[in-house]
């Protein structure tokens, strides 16, 4: 898995292909313009009660999930994230969308995947169309293995017929895909289906004068601190009492159908006395989920990461540096890799990290001298965190193999 060349992603019109040699590149895609209240802080990870409620249905649903022949639909979940007034909120979705089929592969021809069972799909019926007829397809779809070698991966849905799939590889390759691999096509979360009816965003009469905006982390940017390069906006107008999302700087396009990536977290920034909650709902993910680390040969790289997962992991629990992703260090006055992490309680925008670690025998915190850190709550469902990965002689990206902690 380490040395997988590529996999691709899609930023809203793009798809960000992270190649072994020079670390990205940028081509074209299709899609064009899809309340935890913070009650439970980074280290409480039983203080929801509907969390709780939820995931002991996941704990009941789990078995049959895991024993069944064919695939099955993942449980579902509620949560709800508190975005302050006057300031940035980091935010990730913890759940996906549900699936639009389950399915178990049959046979792999370069990019193309054959699935079993003649589900006699609609040609092209999992590809983005804002003119389709009778109605637009306004979904983004990508496929996300639940078993076999590349378990975890989620690869572009570009074409399908009545039973095949084709993908967008990235310089990917589905060798290690086997017959009887399970498999999911998912929708992105956009901005339409994740704030449902601009709900979680302030609305705004002007672009202008945002009050508002969904941010973007900069994904082909090459470097730390790096700024937002999108901005999003929900506008409301007399001419447009329902609402629409708008990005600055593309004038009237509609972008309800800008994708959200499932690994990257995005901002919510709120120029207002006015707060939100922000309620994320959806299909629990039960297999293991890759998540991509960039980095370069000449600098450190900050890679925007979201899991995906419900319920709050430690540092050991999360598999971060047994997956080989982060890098251990030599000296604490020197880390190799370090994770930055945020605080949603505190009112501000440009947020600083918080809390710093890196890993050094045992997980430590910049600050704590050389106190284990193993057992840290650090991964927070609804927020996300930065990973800051160091040089490296060949740049290729490495992957960070997370499981259920439930």
């Amino acid at each position: 898995m380490k040395t997988m060349m590529t996999l691709s992603k899609i930023p809203t019109k793009q798809s960000l292909i992270l190649r072994r040699d020079s670390g990205r590149t940028v081509g074209q895609y299709s899609a064009d313009g899809e309340q935890r209240t913070n009650d439970m802080q980074r280290a409480t990870p039983d203080s929801s009660v509907k969390l709780a409620l939820m995931l002991v249905a996941l704990l009941l649903a789990l078995p049959a999930f895991r024993t069944q022949a064919q695939p099955a639909s993942d449980p579902a979940g509620f949560y709800r994230i508190n975005c302050l007034s006057n300031s940035d909120t980091i935010v990730s979705i913890p759940f996906s969308r549900p699936a639009a089929a389950n399915v178990v592969v049959d046979s792999v021809t370069g990019n193309e995947v054959t699935v079993k069972g003649a589900p006699g799909w609609t040609p092209n019926q999992f590809v983005y169309s804002s003119t389709a007829e009778p109605v637009p397809q306004t979904n983004t779809y990508y496929l996300r293995f639940l078993s076999g070698a590349k378990e975890g991966s989620y690869l572009p849905v570009t074409a399908n017929g009545e039973d095949t799939l084709t993908l967008s590889l990235g310089g990917d390759d589905l060798s290690s895909v086997a017959d009887g691999d399970q498999a999911a096509v998912i929708p992105y979360w956009t901005l339409a289906t994740a704030f449902m009816g601009g709900k979680g965003a302030v609305a705004s009469s002007s672009v202008l004068n945002p009050r508002t905006e969904v941010l973007i982390p900069d994904l082909s940017g090459v470097g730390i601190n790096l700024s937002p390069t999108i901005s999003y906006v929900f506008l409301t107008n007399a001419a447009n009492l329902s609402g629409v999302w708008r990005q600055v700087g593309e004038g009237t396009v509609n972008k309800n159908d800008a994708v959200l990536l499932p690994d990257v977290y995005f901002i919510v920034r709120h120029n207002t006395t006015n707060g939100t909650v922000f309620s994320a709902q959806g299909s629990v993910p039960v297999s293991k989920l890759v998540i991509p680390m960039l980095t370069q040969t000449s600098t450190k790289q900050d890679n925007f990461v979201a899991v995906a997962r419900p319920a709050t992991m430690t540092l050991d629990e999360s598999g971060l540096f047994q997956s080989g992703a982060f890098l251990a260090s030599s000296s604490g006055l020197n880390p190799t890799d370090v994770l930055l992490v945020f605080d949603n309680q505190v009112a501000a925008k440009n947020k600083a990290p918080v809390e710093t670690y890196y890993y050094l025998n045992t997980w430590r915190r910049v600050g704590s001298g050389t106190t284990n850190m193993n057992n840290q709550a650090v991964f927070v469902p609804g927020t996300g965190v930065i990973i800051r990965k160091n040089s490296t002689i060949d740049g290729f990206s490495s992957f960070w193999i997370n499981s259920p902690n439930f």
